[in-house]
């Protein structure tokens, strides 16, 4: 039964129905697979436009970038050597940004993420030779309910609750809220009222002059116009003309602070200068924060972190989150990035327990010998030895040891041995057992020693300082008296680097040796602190059976300033068993202020910038497109998924033929952007091939097809960029506070500049150019209703406290509520519009 009806509807669903060809794709008879067909294509040409964007909104952001030479007064780029009331008469030059935020968002950024609706619009204008048609006005008006109403709901699902999130420049998002509003009820007005059913050449040329009022009332709003013209109670001073002044005058330097894990400027100041570079002050305050968290990573991941911080406490626009969408969808974007893989294998130590942030740590992945020396004694047969491993142990080891002569041999006075051991995942202890000859005569001082070695190690374990231990048939002479043990230190001086992570003295026991034994010591500070140079305290050290010979780690913090040489002191206080402490029962730790800071902090300034531009969207080079492209998940092949491996290939075509695109390096970008933008249109006239002849073979009008299939497509990369905004950002501005401007130049240039073209074509013949309302009219009415109502909605979210008094967020339920509320107007929209196309509904 379910066969039949399967096959019934089939049949039903291409019967006496013929499909005719696309602009550039042709019509197959119309079935059920190639309906399928034609949905699939239309979905990998999606697939294929999203990726097309990553490049174009790089070329875009190498555009906005471009800056000029501006001079400035009362400034000075070595403020510490000028005095405050010196400032006005010191004169530079610094960059300033050609493009305006907000214009470049309502103009070219506006372009990329609304370039398919646009390029659909225009298509099919010059595709149907002028005359209008229904897919692509209604992509545009489809494509607005959907932002609108789809992504805002989005955006305010995804901040947690209570957690909140508000449009930051509420001027400019009120001015393109006003002109989203009338931009379709100036579809309504010259579609219906003025001229029914006819667009007049004038009525396309105010719609593209729309465009530019648009973009200068925002600039307006942006730099608050309206407050130049306030009534001025009183002359501003000095120190509130120039804020620069004040912060100097009263020591308020910028500072940095963790926020969410991330390094947030408090002020507002960026961490870049006019050439997107590092200010130095701010760079040096990353990388001693990175080095003092993640003492244990290499130089390479320690810039690459430092360099990821820096782009976090960046402030993001939208192009660069809809770059993040674009590159996330097609699975050339890290999932794990390589940060997130630092933290998980080197989680960042706690403030307080940060001993170092150079190679030498006493937290760094070691292993060695638990003690640097073993004694034997006449008639043993084997020595035991220890072996311990220090940091994660998360991984497996494979280390071997091998025995080494002395003035002992092999075969002579020991076995020699040569194994190959393992430390499993959790396992910190190994012991080794050499055996002895049988019958041998040893002598004082005789010893031979056994050395570790790593073998095809990857879990970046190092071999300690005490790689060697000696095996020694000891002198019982060198006790204090005979039949006594005692314990002390090797050396009554340690001169250890701030750089090294630790001091380690020596201990010995002489005389008689104890099965245990047991001492306890203490530190005392002279010129340097406990908690702040070193850690001491008190401590215990055991010796275990046949050791004679251990150490004591004392950690040493680096805190990355350069400082006078410190020492501090370390007492033996008490022994077990009997044991009494020798001579040197007293040892000086001398802690060298050395230039590794400095050695350190060079090697940042030569890597951070490689691993910014990195960071920085675009590529310079064919070639690093070229392996972009065939990288999946951006080269971390061993984070990657198979889902990700999947989607590499499904849209490996479409990365490798936008690879060879000139990358934006060239002519500012302006020659990506014009390649790109080609390409998109090609795709993008493909898309509204495909679309017509599957809406065709599934029963579903041009109009119908627009507003569902194409719009929500043309959309999605959108809703991943608005929802990684919404995650990220602090304010809800690069989230939702761009959706009411791109949805009026959608209108504006989408439909005012196709339209305009086309009046002007039957103008020249004499003739007018038709536009029916019909579907459009109501959809276009249907959406503006529903509009008011969304923006509505979030301008009573931003003002009640029912709603957190924010436009994303707040309580839960309110906020499941507004967005349920936002999706269900969006599926009204889509239902009247369907069914007054289909004549259930008579305006």
């Amino acid at each position: 039964m379910s066969s039949l009806s399967t096959t019934t509807f089939a049949n039903n669903l291409t019967t006496n129905r013929v499909c005719k060809d696309g602009l550039l794709v042709g019509a197959l008879e119309p079935s059920i697979w190639a309906s399928m067909l034609y949905l699939a294509g239309l979905l990998y040409c999606f697939l294929g436009i999203a990726i097309g964007a990553d490049l174009f909104m790089c070329a875009i952001e190498r555009i906005t970038s471009v800056t000029r030479k501006v001079k400035i007064s009362g400034n000075t780029t070595d403020a510490e050597n000028v005095h405050a009331d010196d400032l006005s008469d010191v004169v530079t030059y610094k960059e300033v940004a050609i493009w305006n935020p907000t214009v470049a968002n309502l103009t070219l950024m506006a372009l990329g993420s609304s370039a398919p609706e646009i390029l659909l619009s225009i298509i099919e204008i010059v595709g149907n030779g002028f005359y209008s048609g229904e897919l692509g006005p209604s992509t545009i008006v489809g494509s607005a309910a959907f932002n609108l109403l789809c992504i805002t709901a989005v955006c305010v699902m995804t901040i947690p609750s209570p957690g909140v999130s508000r449009i930051e420049q509420i001027m400019v998002f009120i001015t393109t809220s006003a002109f989203s509003v009338f931009a379709y009820i100036w579809l309504l007005i010259i579609l219906v009222f003025i001229s029914p059913n006819q667009v007049e050449v004038w009525e396309g040329a105010l719609t593209l002059i729309f465009m530019v009022v648009l973009c200068v009332a925002a600039y307006l709003a942006d730099i608050r116009i309206c407050d130049r013209f306030r009534t001025k109670r009183e002359e501003p001073t000095e120190m509130e003309t120039h804020p620069e002044k004040e912060a100097l005058h009263h020591g308020n330097i910028p500072h940095i602070t963790p926020i969410h894990g991330k390094l947030i400027d408090e002020q507002k100041f960026h961490f870049y200068d006019s050439d997107h570079m590092p200010l130095p002050a701010s760079l040096r305050e990353v990388e001693r924060q990175v080095a003092l968290e993640y003492p244990n990573l290499s130089p390479e991941d320690h810039a690459k972190m430092i360099a990821w911080r820096l782009k976090q406490a960046e402030m993001h626009d939208r192009l660069w989150y809809r770059i993040q969408a674009s590159r996330w969808l097609s699975s050339s974007k890290k999932k794990e990035e390589w940060w997130n893989a630092a933290a998980r294998t080197e989680k960042p130590l706690p403030t307080s327990a940060s001993v170092n942030a150079l190679p030498g740590s006493p937290t760094k992945r070691q292993i060695e010998f638990a003690a640097r020396a073993y004694s034997i004694e006449s008639g043993d047969r084997r020595i035991r030895l220890k072996v311990i491993r220090r940091g994660r142990n998360h991984k497996q080891v494979v280390f071997r040891y091998v025995t080494v002569n002395g003035v002992a041999k092999k075969n002579t006075h020991f076995l020699p041995k040569s194994e190959t051991l393992r430390f499993e995942p959790g396992e910190s202890e190994k012991e080794l057992s050499i055996e002895l000859m049988d019958g041998v005569e040893w002598k004082s001082r005789d010893a031979f020693y056994v050395h570790l070695e790593l073998v095809d190690d990857e879990s970046k374990t190092e071999l300690g300082m005490c790689k060697v231990a000696e095996i020694i048939y000891p002198d019982q002479s060198l006790g204090v008296m005979p039949g006594v043990s005692t314990v002390e230190f090797v050396k009554n001086h340690l001169a250890v680097e701030e750089n090294r992570g630790r001091a380690r003295l020596y201990v010995t026991r002489r005389g008689r040796l104890t099965p245990r034994l047991k001492i306890t010591y203490e530190t005392q500070d002279v010129t340097a602190e406990d908690g702040k140079d070193y850690h001491g305290g008190v401590g215990e050290l055991s010796f275990q059976e046949n050791e004679i010979e251990k150490y004591i780690d004392i950690p040493i913090i680096d805190d990355m300033d350069e400082e006078k040489d410190e020492t501090f002191n370390v007492f033996l206080t008490s022994s077990s068993d009997g044991v009494i402490l020798g001579h040197i029962k007293h040892a000086v730790v001398t802690i060298i202020s050395d230039d590794g800071a400095m050695r350190y902090f060079r090697q940042m300034d030569r890597l951070v910038p490689k691993m910014l531009d990195a960071l920085t969207p675009g590529k310079k080079t064919w070639i690093d497109q070229i392996i972009a492209a065939t990288s999946v998940n951006a080269g971390d092949i061993e984070d990657a998924t198979f889902g990700d491996c999947i989607t590499h290939m499904i849209s490996f075509p479409w990365k490798v033929l936008f690879a060879f695109v000139p990358p934006p390096i060239f002519l500012s970008g302006w020659l990506t952007f014009i390649v790109t933008l080609a390409l998109i249109g090609v795709i993008t006239a493909v898309v509204g091939d495909l679309a017509s002849i599957f809406g065709c073979m599934v029963g579903l009008k041009d109009s119908i097809t627009a507003i569902t299939f194409v719009a929500m497509g043309t959309s999605l990369p959108d809703t991943f960029a608005s929802r990684f905004a919404a995650m990220q950002d602090k304010t809800a501005d690069n989230a939702i506070g761009n959706v009411t401007g791109s949805n009026s130049v959608n209108v504006f240039l989408g439909l005012g500049l196709p339209w305009f073209v086309a009046a002007v074509y039957w103008a020249s013949k004499g003739e007018p150019f038709m536009v029916q309302a019909g579907s459009l009219g109501f959809s276009v009415t249907v959406y503006t209703i529903m509009s008011l109502f969304c923006l509505g909605l979030l301008f009573a979210r931003r003002k009640m406290a029912l709603f957190g008094q924010a436009e994303l967020g707040g309580p839960q339920v309110p906020k499941i509520l507004s967005a349920v509320f936002m999706v269900t107007l969006w599926i009204l929209y889509v239902l009247l519009s369907s069914l007054q196309a289909y004549g259930y509904i008579n305006v």
